[in-house]
């Protein structure tokens, strides 16, 4: 008797080829003091300690990129939407961006160190003036690049829904298009769900081969077990 296993088996709901994700994340940060008018040089001699960010993001990826085995194992890409949240001498810019991410390891079948990149603008900003903002030589422009790195774990909660929590990295700039142009950079925690809208569970498929034996071939399908990519 001889045993070959295919991995995985094609059942016949799985047929769509696009994953699509939706996630919504909360990143409570702190303001890295970089420059005088954020440690206190402004009119209200305010420290500026605290950025909150609230994200809206959209992803799909490959099916075959979500089975156990494939060489790009859980990427993912997509477009996102951010509001942060600073203060009356920032403001509370508006980012649109592009990201992409996957896992960097699984400690699990459930479980995963991920990374994500995202790369956009910020607009709103309450930047430079020489008449009514003229201590703000961190943004010196409405419009600025939007630039972040994080890292998180992936808990898949369910076929549809991932927990995610990790760390997060951001910086503004204009790139000096516009002087002044110090740049902001904050670091925080992020924290966030996402709901997979049509994403497969695998299933295993063995074929047992009696060799010599007209009696063919038979097939054992072992219970679902869920997909080891994703994100």
């Amino acid at each position: 008797m001889l045993a070959v296993m295919t991995l995985p088996a094609a059942s016949q709901e799985d047929s769509c080829k696009t994953v699509h994700r939706i996630a919504a994340d909360a990143v409570p940060a702190t303001i890295f003091h970089t420059n005088q008018f954020l440690r206190g040089g402004n009119d209200e001699a305010r420290t500026m300690n605290h950025d909150m960010t609230f994200t809206l993001k959209y992803a799909f990826m490959n099916k075959e990129e979500v089975r156990p085995g494939s060489i790009h194992q859980g990427v993912y890409q997509g477009v996102g939407l951010a509001r942060h949240e600073f203060n009356q001498w920032l403001s509370n810019p508006i980012s649109v961006y592009l990201f992409q991410g996957a896992p960097i390891v699984n400690l699990s079948r459930k479980v995963s160190l991920n990374y994500e990149w995202n790369l956009g603008m910020a607009f709103g900003w309450n930047a430079y003036d020489e008449y009514n903002n003229p201590e703000n030589k961190v943004i010196g422009s409405k419009a600025t690049a939007y630039i972040d790195l994080d890292f998180y774990v992936k808990w898949m909660l369910s076929k549809y829904l991932d927990l995610n929590a990790g760390i997060s990295l951001s910086h503004f700039s204009n790139g000096n298009t516009t002087y002044p142009n110090m740049g902001l950079n904050t670091g925080g925690v992020r924290l966030g769900l996402a709901y997979y809208i049509n994403r497969q569970l695998q299933k295993f498929m063995f074929h047992f081969f009696n060799i010599g034996s007209s009696l063919g071939s038979y097939h054992l399908v072992l219970p679902p077990a869920p997909a080891e990519g994703g994100a």
